[in-house]
C-alpha cells in the first residue's frame, strides 16, 4: 500500500526543510563567529593544550604576500592569445 501524500510531505521535509534549517543555523549562529576567538567555547578551549588562537590567525613574518611574487624570481613570462578555431555559432 502506497502512502502517497505522506511520502511526498516527508520527501519535501527531508530535502528542503532540513537543509534550509541547517543552512540558517550555520549562517546566523556560526557565521558571525568565524575569524574571532569566540569560535571555540571556553570550556573546550581549556581542554586543548598548546593551541594558541592568536598564532593561528596571525600571518608569518617570513611568508611572502600571496598576491606578490618574490622579487628575485627572475621570471619573464610572455603570453599570447588568439581566438579558438572551433565551431562557429550563429
Amino acid at each position: 500500500m502506497d502512502r502517497g501524500p505522506a511520502r511526498i510531505v516527508w520527501l519535501v521535509v527531508k530535502w528542503v526543510v532540513f537543509p534550509t534549517v541547517f543552512a540558517l543555523v550555520g549562517y546566523f549562529l556560526l557565521g558571525p563567529k568565524i575569524g574571532t576567538d569566540n569560535l571555540v567555547p571556553p570550556s573546550l578551549r581549556d581542554h586543548l593544550p598548546g593551541v594558541n588562537v592568536a598564532s593561528v590567525y596571525a600571518p608569518d613574518a617570513n611568508e611572502p604576500a600571496a598576491n606578490k611574487p618574490p622579487e628575485d624570481s627572475g621570471l619573464d613570462i610572455d603570453v599570447t592569445v588568439r581566438p579558438s578555431e572551433g565551431r562557429r555559432r550563429r
